[in-house]
């Protein structure tokens, strides 16, 4: 925003950005002396004009009152300007890159000390373009980063939960079997005839390969709980 501000000579700007459709908030505001950052404020008519900045964030396109005084009257003639001047420039121009539209700029001041030219001219107009790309890209790359880190912390809260599920139904199946496992131990310890001791011997074989196959899911849940 200071740099917006000094280039182009304004006396007042404000930076203004949205999430998808969600309602556009104020992100910045400033002066030639000072500049503001602000939390989540939404779009207030005594601080900016909120109808030409939605119209901006609407059609994706940037409004120069100097490339059309009439029709910029009739769209905007009942907006709050900042400036008390009666020859003032007023520009709206949009956040946006490849990544989507992401908010807008909004400049303006007085035409005072420029003569015939106006504020806003072709040449600072291009340059305060490349200005808002490179925010915009900014804001995107930004964006990207947060739903990264969102779904990073889903996928960990879902294995978390995988792994904690894991952990307590291997304890409640793991219960039964240390049981069946003791029953054959000490069947295997009385007189049983040949076919009774093959059942139990592959009763207390299947009850150990079962205990092994739980041992190894408890492990593999405690190393995902316990990082």
């Amino acid at each position: 925003m200071a740099s917006a501000i000094k280039y182009s000579g304004a006396t007042y700007g404000v930076i203004v950005t949205k999430k998808n459709q969600e309602t556009p908030f104020l992100r910045t505001i400033g002066s030639q002396h000072n500049i503001h950052t602000l939390n989540n404020m939404p779009i207030s008519d005594d601080i900016c004009p909120a109808q030409l900045i939605r119209h901006v964030l609407h059609t994706g396109e940037t409004v120069n009152k100097a490339h059309d005084h009439i029709g910029f009257a009739n769209k905007f003639e009942n907006e709050y300007f900042q400036t008390t001047d009666k020859k003032y420039s007023v520009v709206c121009l949009p956040l946006k890159s490849s990544l989507g539209l992401f908010g807008a700029l909004y400049l303006e001041g007085s035409d005072g000390d420029f003569g015939h030219e106006d504020l806003f001219n072709e040449r600072k107009c291009d340059l305060l373009q490349l200005f808002c790309t490179q925010a915009a890209v900014a804001l995107g790359k930004e964006r990207l980063l947060l739903q990264m880190e969102l779904a990073k912390m889903a996928a960990e809260d879902a294995t978390d939960e995988k792994a904690s599920f894991l952990a307590n139904m291997s304890h409640e199946i793991r219960t039964p079997f240390n049981s069946l496992l003791s029953f054959a131990i000490f069947l295997l310890d009385t007189k049983l005839d040949s076919t009774q001791r093959e059942y139990v011997e592959a009763i207390q074989s299947s009850a150990m390969i079962t205990l092994n196959i739980i041992d190894g899911i408890l492990a593999f849940s405690k190393v995902r709980m316990d990082p």
